[in-house]
């Protein structure tokens, strides 16, 4: 605390110390920059009437008559400061208080130093500068008052344009000002003490105990010790050291919720990764099945798709079948209207072998009544009834054969009735067969489109399959993650218990 106070007081007495320098470096850049600006103001003054003389306005003597008149009347500062020309023979040009062509070239300070000789030198040196000397009169309180001059030449007259002013009241003035901020500094800095002496106190109110005691306390709970006593004193519930304890009692009871919890959680992430890994394997297998299943509807994919290609030839040879039974048909249909022409023939042959038998019977009674005839006859008629005899024999023939082709005509008339009859029922029998291939035909069609779509939703249900195993393989690989995670976890938990272990949260005896 006392240290705190005295780097306080070090630093006010410090800034009213620099304040004072810069102050006094103020008004000694202030009282050059009057003195500069003056002497320039009477140059110009110089360089103006040097103008009207080259404008003819004026000749050169009358010119510096004027100038150097009205040199001498100026005044800056309120009167007391002056500007004064000399000329490089060191002869005073004007001056308020020194003669028209006076000669100072001896002229010195107390301290021997040729006074208006250096003017004149630092202006043919530099054009223009300062010089400090001691004046000769006394001022204030000072004998030999220290005087900082400025001189700047005017080379066309041949002429030095100086004035000097008074440096030594810039120390006092420094120093007055210097005591009164002083007294500030002295009231402000007691005030300071007062206000810091009050706050000390009250801090350690705050903190309820003396800071080393206070740090001892924190430095065993940053170790993990949460059993360290805290002494308070009576009826501190506020203070530093009161809000440690009360923070001591519920990191406490944090750390062991965290260790129950922690403890908790590794027992969790263990069962966790154990069902992870019972389910895994479960997945994995569930994946194996559903390949297999996958390659099964494959497969049965292809032995469908095969059975649909065969029933669409099974189709197309019953088609043919039809159109073969069809040709069949037709051929039946034409042999049934070949039995009918032969039918019609028969029955014509019939006819016409009847007629013969007719002519047989008749020829057969002309050559009977020819032979009663011819034997009437006689002798004469012997020829004529061997001839008789012949025909007769002849007719019978006829007859004997026409009754044999009759014979013969009703058979085959019979077997032609029988072969068409036959036929006839060959064809319905073939219309039939015809009928059943073209069922037979709708049905191999049918079976053939089932067999299709029962192709189409085995490849959505292998599609669905696949699917299925994807989402399976998927479904693995989060397992397997959701297992590492776990594992992590139970890293994590344990990583976590290990840092509670550090906080001991009951006492040891």
């Amino acid at each position: 605390m006392m240290a705190g106070i005295a780097i306080m007081w070090l630093i006010l007495v410090g800034m009213l110390m620099i304040n004072a320098w810069q102050s006094r470096d103020v008004m000694y850049a202030e009282r050059e920059a009057r003195l500069t600006s003056a002497v320039n103001m009477v140059k110009s003054l110089v360089q103006s009437y040097q103008g009207r003389v080259e404008r003819g306005e004026l000749t050169e003597s009358a010119a510096r008559q004027q100038a150097f008149a009205e040199i001498r009347e100026l005044r800056f500062d309120g009167g007391d400061n002056y500007v004064y020309v000399i000329n490089g023979h060191l002869q005073i040009m004007a001056h308020p208080k020194r003669p028209y062509g006076q000669d100072v070239s001896g002229v010195t300070d107390p301290a021997g130093r040729l006074l208006f000789q250096n003017l004149v030198n630092e202006g043919r040196m530099h054009g223009q500068g300062f010089t400090e000397y001691r004046s000769n009169f006394a001022r204030g309180s000072e004998s030999q008052p220290r005087v900082k001059a400025f001189v700047s030449r005017y080379e066309p007259w041949d002429i030095y344009l100086a004035s000097g002013v008074f440096m030594g009241d810039v120390n006092a003035t420094v120093l007055d000002n210097l005591m009164k901020s002083g007294l500030v500094v002295l009231l402000a800095g007691a005030l300071l003490t007062a206000m810091f002496w009050w706050g000390m106190q009250r801090v350690l109110r705050r903190l309820g105990g003396e800071p080393d005691y206070a740090t001892e306390v924190v430095r065993q709970i940053a170790e993990g010790d949460l059993t360290v006593p805290v002494a308070l004193r009576e009826r501190d519930q506020d203070s530093l050291l009161a809000n440690i304890k009360s923070m001591r009692d519920a990191l406490a009871a944090s750390v062991r919720v965290i260790q129950a919890t922690s403890q908790s959680v590794d027992q969790g992430a263990g069962e966790i990764a154990s069902g992870n890994q019972e389910l895994s394997s479960r997945t994995e297998q569930q994946a194996a099945a559903l390949e297999e299943t996958s390659s099964s509807m494959e497969q049965m994919t292809a032995s469908v798709r095969q059975s649909a290609d065969s029933t669409d030839q099974a189709r197309q040879l019953a088609q043919q079948a039809r159109d073969t039974s069809r040709e069949g048909q037709q051929a039946i249909d034409d042999a049934v209207r070949s039995m009918e022409s032969i039918t019609q023939g028969s029955t014509r042959i019939a006819d016409i072998v009847s007629l013969i038998d007719s002519i047989a019977f008749q020829t057969n009674l002309l050559a009977l009544n020819a032979s009663v005839e011819a034997a009437r006859a006689g002798e004469e008629g012997r020829g004529f009834a061997v001839v008789a005899g012949e025909v007769r024999q002849l007719a019978n023939r006829s007859a004997t054969a026409a009754h044999d082709i009759k014979t013969l005509i009703d058979i085959s008339g019979q077997q032609v009735g029988e072969g068409a009859q036959r036929v006839q029922t060959a064809s319905e029998r073939m219309n039939d067969v015809d009928r059943r291939i073209q069922r037979m035909n709708d049905l191999l069609g049918e079976i053939a489109a089932g067999a299709r779509e029962q192709s189409s939703g085995i490849e959505q249900i292998n599609q669905a399959v696949s699917q299925m195993d994807q989402s399976t393989q998927h479904n693995a690989a989060l397992v397997e993650q959701t297992a590492a995670a776990a594992g992590e976890l139970e890293g994590r938990a344990q990583e976590l218990r290990e840092v509670t272990r550090r906080f001991r949260v009951e006492p040891q005896h």
